[in-house]
């Protein structure tokens, strides 16, 4: 981790663009990393406190900036404990569900926009398809929830 936070330091701090994306899983992989002791609590706040603010990160959704500030100032929010961060864990799958469901909505619109002035087979079609990927994330997430029970078992039990 010291490696990663000094490689950051490396980019100036105000930048033009973003050039990297933290979302739940970047984050759930680090909470993930303190939870079975390859991080300690310093380090996951040193790690909050390096990528907190910064320009060049866009933090997506935008309620991960406010995940990260807590990770980052443990005195101003709560400890960082395997509690505190299974409950952080816990919420942010809550934020990464929500996402998913947007992202099917704005599928459903894109299609409907898509099919405007199309015959009635080809949008029926389309809806299936459609339909058909709707199955395949709702067992993927079905999947992703029993892996994050496991691991939250497995991290209490440690």
């Amino acid at each position: 981790m010291h490696e990663a936070i000094a490689e950051l330091r490396t980019f100036p701090w105000d930048c033009d663009e973003e050039l990297v994306t933290l979302g739940p899983s970047e984050l759930r992989t680090a909470i993930e990393k303190f939870l079975v002791g390859n991080l300690s609590a310093q380090e996951l706040e040193d790690w909050a406190n390096a990528v907190e603010g910064r320009d060049d990160i866009d933090f997506a959704p935008e309620e991960m900036t406010d995940l990260v500030a807590e990770i980052a100032n443990p005195l101003l929010f709560e400890a960082i404990t395997p509690e505190s961060m299974t409950n952080l864990a816990n919420r942010l799958s809550v934020l990464a569900t929500a996402c998913r469901h947007l992202t099917i909505e704005e599928g459903q619109q894109a299609l409907a926009a898509a099919t405007q002035g199309s015959g009635q087979e080809e949008v029926q079609q389309a809806q299936g398809l459609l339909g058909e990927a709707m199955q395949t994330l709702s067992g993927v997430q079905g999947t992703i929830n029993a892996s994050t029970h496991a691991a939250e078992a497995h991290a209490s039990w440690l």
